[in-house]
């Protein structure tokens, strides 16, 4: 029995992700003499941590203006 497709695609870019050699963008701030190379990411679902971090990392910034702390929680700490 064969995976999926997907599973197999994603599995792939896996493991290119992070790597210069599979492509990367070349950064420069105004006014700058130094460059900086970003390697390319999977942008995978679940099998990249790291992406997978940046992912939860986005959409928590995203969603805070419009989340609600109740302070007289239990489980709240500050």
């Amino acid at each position: 029995m064969s995976l999926p497709r997907y599973v197999e695609r994603d599995f792939a870019r896996y493991l290119e992700c992070g790597g210069l050699s599979h492509g990367f963008a070349r950064v420069r701030g105004e006014g700058r003499k130094v460059e900086l190379l970003v390697a390319f990411s999977c942008k995978g679902r679940g099998l990249c941590p790291s992406c997978t971090a940046k992912r939860a990392q986005v959409t928590a910034t995203c969603r805070s203006p419009f989340m609600r702390v109740n302070k007289d929680h239990p489980a709240y700490q500050h």
